[in-house]
Formats: C-alpha cells, sequence, structure tokens
C-alpha cells in the first residue's frame, strides 16, 4: 500500500514539476537562469 501511494506521489509530482520548469522558462522570456 505504502509503495503504491508512494507510485502515485511521483507519478503525479513530476509531471508537476515540469509544467512549474516550463512555466517558469516561458514567464523568463525564454531564457533560462
Amino acid at each position: 500500500m505504502a509503495a503504491g501511494s508512494g507510485d502515485y506521489v511521483m507519478l503525479i509530482f513530476l509531471p508537476v514539476q515540469n509544467i512549474l520548469i516550463l512555466t517558469m522558462f516561458l514567464q523568463n522570456g525564454g531564457h533560462y537562469d
């Protein structure tokens, strides 16, 4: 059960993290600092 919920967290967190990075990248005008 714990391992299953951990997999769920990773499946949700990884795409969210990618979206946050993309959003910051776009807000920065495409210049990644």
